[in-house]
């Protein structure tokens, strides 16, 4: 599973985090229609990202 918040959104990113998910990419949000830096997290049941 994956999914996308925006760096800035400190409480989503602990969240996320707290339950398993890994940041693994950063942008500078110029891809996005907000233009905001953004950051995508994958999780993976009984599996470790490498």
């Amino acid at each position: 599973m994956q999914l996308w918040t925006f760096q800035r959104n400190a409480r989503a990113r602990r969240f996320y985090e707290a339950r398993g998910f890994v940041p693994v990419e950063a942008t500078d949000g110029s891809r996005n229609e907000e233009k905001e830096p953004d950051v995508r997290y994958l999780w993976r049941r009984g599996r470790e990202l490498v």
